[in-house]
């Protein structure tokens, strides 16, 4: 405090005394710091950003964006009721499932099978209500399964969970070099078969080798008029093998041998790099990478754009020309559509995000995830109303809009519901509408729907606290519910983990955070001693010992990061604020040094 008393009286404009504040500064500009940045450090930034006359980025830290639209603007911005959106024709959208097969020595190869055709087919251009690869993985973890082999009954009930229209399911049998691998179409939700059963038959090689005819037949019995052509390497068996034994995302991490293969067919294969994209979701830098690669050769793939704006969306900015091309080329594909929307979410442009989120919901309406986009959109557009009121309740006018447009956040997301009611995403933010809305009896019970089906996702146990707080729902039983909901958590991991930590220990329940602790400390440090050129590995177990108190312990796992990797601003800033916050602040020779770099 003292330093920053320091810049204020001198009055400079560049943060760049004392040192360290301006990577502070500058690394809160990234969504991923912020969510883990504790309120009284967000104070230390704003008033650093105030010293150095950087006006924008200190009102963006206290949440009110200058460059966003005023309220007269915002309270201008025209959306439609969400029942009276209109469908579009977007085309059929597909879901190729993984084949049955009863020979464990071959099963990695059959689900080999089924992801390349499940990447082929839903590829094309045509058939725009295909679901992304994320959302297949989403189901899977609501139907408890370790794949997506499915019967023909089951698969028409995934197809609906996604927005698909029809559904692909197959069974491999056979022995020795006599396979036959056998699929059939079927119409979601009647229950009816499309054509005939679709064989290729032979060697696993042969299989292999035939595939692409398959991807064909399936496309043209779907749409006899599509032009298909493959987007795709003609696979080997040995390919095949490798891509069905990659686990699902939040399965289990990638092994090294693993990693090192899929990241070599990346080079030649779009599916490979999805499936790595998935298992890096918390390596900013491995995973914009890969989305680089993948989007130089396949710049207006809708199943690739999606997969980044699901996974990663703070990465969209980088892919801007690449979604608006694709956008003109495929206006009608929900894959697309849904990664405008969120490029202009993170851009901060409301109008433009609306208009895309309108899209995407009338390219595919049964898709879930399409109206909870929607739903995010419209309760964005809430929140940039309320922020700009002009006074502390806004006007009456003002207010009647703000009650409208929350209505309307809650119908939206309930239709997500609706949709998937085993989506425990959309029981958490039809709670989280509703109590904006004033329903605090929606708002518990769909509460406690989420936390049945949700585990594992931090936003989850954020939000129960915030819930059962006095200024919501008053009820101390239900938070300290939560508080071991979240303690208990075998599935929250990573970045959530630590997340979750911190809001444990600002809400005093510091009991809970220390078992949390002591759950994951000690797999980090496995996973580190594993892996040490793993900077992500490092970081995290630095968050986490941070948490615990442990400062020296934490400063030296940030140093690591930083001999991993000299030029990384993240490990860099916490060390920053960690040295700042000591009581030997007055030995600034400890503060890290980094070159300095333009504020804009």
């Amino acid at each position: 405090m003292r330093a920053i008393w320091r810049a204020k009286q001198s009055n400079e404009r560049e943060l760049c005394s004392p040192p360290g504040l301006r990577e502070i500064a500058e690394a809160y500009q990234r969504p991923e710091i912020r969510v883990r940045f504790p309120m009284r450090l967000a104070l230390t930034a704003v008033t650093a950003l105030l010293c150095g006359g950087c006006r924008h980025y200190s009102s963006t830290l206290t949440g009110i964006d200058l460059r966003s639209p005023s309220a007269g603007v915002i309270s201008h911005i025209a959306w439609a009721d969400p029942d009276s959106l209109e469908p579009i024709n977007s085309g059929p959208g597909v879901v190729v499932c993984e084949p049955g097969c009863a020979d464990a020595s071959v099963m990695d190869f059959a689900s080999g099978c089924g992801r390349w055709l499940e990447y082929v087919v839903s590829s094309n251009p045509r058939f725009g209500r295909s679901p992304d690869w994320t959302a297949l993985g989403r189901v899977r973890q609501e139907c408890r399964r370790n794949n997506l082999q499915f019967t023909p009954e089951e698969a028409r009930r995934l197809a609906r969970m996604v927005g698909s229209t029809h559904a692909v399911v197959g069974e491999m049998t056979g022995a020795g070099d006599r396979w036959d691998l056998a699929y059939q179409i079927w119409k979601v939700p009647e229950g009816e078969k499309i054509g005939g059963a679709i064989h290729v038959r032979g060697s696993l090689a042969g299989i292999a080798a035939s595939l692409p005819g398959a991807a064909r037949k399936i496309s043209q019995t779907l749409d006899s008029t599509s032009a298909w052509g493959l987007f795709e390497i003609t696979p080997t068996a040995e390919y095949l093998a490798t891509v069905g034994a990659a686990p699902w995302s939040g399965e289990r991490p990638l092994r090294l041998e693993e990693r090192r293969r899929l990241k070599d067919l990346t080079q030649q294969s779009a599916l490979a790099g999805i499936l790595c994209l998935e298992n890096m979701v918390e390596e900013p830098d491995e995973f914009r990478a890969t989305a680089c690669l993948l989007l130089r050769k396949h710049p207006s793939d809708p199943q690739i754009l999606a997969a980044i704006a699901a996974l990663r969306p703070t990465t969209m900015g980088d892919f801007e020309k690449q979604v608006t091309a694709a956008l003109s080329l495929q206006p009608h594909s929900f894959g697309i559509a849904y990664a405008a929307t969120v490029l202009q979410r993170e851009r901060g442009d409301l109008q433009a995000e609306l208009k895309q989120a309108e899209l995407a919901t009338r390219c595919d309406p049964e898709n879930p995830d399409a109206w909870l986009s929607l739903g995010t959109t419209l309760s964005n557009l809430a929140d940039g109303l309320r922020e700009s009121q002009s006074g502390p309740e806004g006007d009456q006018e003002e207010q009647a809009r703000l009650q409208k447009l929350y209505s309307a956040c809650l119908r939206t997301v309930e239709r997500a519901r609706g949709l998937d009611p085993c989506y425990g995403k959309a029981w958490l933010r039809v709670s989280t509408a509703a109590a904006f809305s004033g329903d605090q009896k929606l708002a518990d019970s769909a509460y406690q729907e989420a936390a049945v089906l949700d585990q594992g996702d931090a936003d989850l146990y954020w939000w129960g606290i915030q819930l059962y707080q006095p200024k919501w729902i008053d009820d101390r039983e239900k938070l300290k519910h939560v508080a071991l909901l979240a303690s208990a958590d075998p599935v929250l991991t990573g970045d959530g983990a630590v997340a979750t930590v911190r809001c444990l220990q600002e809400s005093d329940f510091r009991a809970e955070a220390q078992t949390t602790l002591s759950r994951i400390v000690p797999r980090l440090e496995t996973e580190a001693i594993a892996c040490p050129s793993n900077l992500h590995g490092h970081y995290l177990l630095a968050n986490a010992y941070r948490c615990g108190g442990r400062v020296d312990d934490a400063a030296a796992e940030y140093r690591q990061c930083l001999r991993i990797r000299p030029g990384d601003r993240a490990p860099r800033y916490e060390l920053n604020v960690l040295m700042a916050t000591r009581s030997t602040l007055s030995h600034e020779g400890e503060i890290e040094q980094a070159p300095p770099y333009p504020v804009e």
